[in-house]
């Protein structure tokens, strides 16, 4: 299964991470992964080479990949929730479809501290 959390602060969305395998198919056959590396690559291109603003990606072969602002400026934080916002509601979207292989969920912190 790919498990897909979305970091808030302050109620605004400012990262992203997915894990996992979802098993819908062979490596390099799964809809499902690919619909999620789509979504998240996206938003990386976005943050990073539309706008310019300072973000952390992480990738592993496990299969990982995370995506975090690290600007700080509201206007910032504001597109990045527009954004990632946008990719929650396409994911969550895929996950009603196939429940079974990909699950979404919304990690929400306060002052760096995880509640």
């Amino acid at each position: 299964m790919t498990k897909v959390r979305f970091y808030a602060r302050d109620g605004l969305l400012f990262g992203v991470e997915a894990r996992g395998h979802s098993g819908y198919a062979t490596a390099g056959n799964d809809i499902v992964c690919a619909a999620v590396s789509a979504v998240i690559a996206v938003c990386e291109c976005y943050l990073t080479d539309v706008c310019g603003y300072a973000t952390e990606v992480l990738q592993s072969d496990e299969p990982m990949i995370s995506v975090r602002l690290k600007s700080s400026s509201d206007e910032e934080k504001q597109n990045c929730h527009r954004i990632l916002s946008a990719a929650k509601a396409t994911l969550e979207e895929n996950a009603r479809e196939y429940a079974s292989h990909l699950r979404i969920s919304v990690c929400a912190e306060r002052s760096g501290k995880k509640i």
